[in-house]
């Protein structure tokens, strides 16, 4: 791994397995479609990930989860969460965040925004769109 690296999934659920594994229901790819406007969806997740080489391991990490300009959740400062990934000698912090109930008034989009020292990194947005009469929906 070259550089630090920020990984985010949206989903429906995240359900705790066996073995220390995270089943990950409903994935959203990209849009997020609903059907009308205002809409409620009963959860909506965000697993977030920030990967960095060892030799980077950094003095403060926090995550902000945004709604276009406005934060719907800011962690504390996360840097007494690092997890060594031997195989990979990286660290890894992560975080599942449920939002629930999840009301959307309009359209919009969701990102999360990583900050680690001086750095920001923010993901891909789930962009939120109402959807037209011959597209299916993924949510409400």
């Amino acid at each position: 791994m070259s550089g630090p690296q920020l990984e985010v999934v949206f989903c429906d659920d995240v359900r705790q397995e066996i073995g220390n594994k995270q089943s990950l229901i409903g994935v959203y790819s990209g849009d997020l479609l609903v059907r009308h406007l205002p809409a409620v969806l009963p959860k909506l997740c965000v697993v977030a990930t920030l990967r960095l080489p060892q030799a980077q391991a950094c003095g403060s990490v926090d995550f902000r989860i945004m709604q276009g300009d406005h934060c719907l959740l800011k962690t504390d400062d996360l840097s007494e969460s690092y997890e060594l990934a031997s195989t990979e000698q990286n660290a890894r912090i992560a975080i599942v965040a449920v939002l629930s109930p999840y009301q959307i008034d309009d359209e919009s989009s969701l990102s999360v925004v990583c900050r680690f020292d001086e750095t920001e990194l923010e993901s891909q947005p789930l962009r939120i769109r109402q959807i037209v009469d011959d597209e299916s929906a993924d949510g409400a």
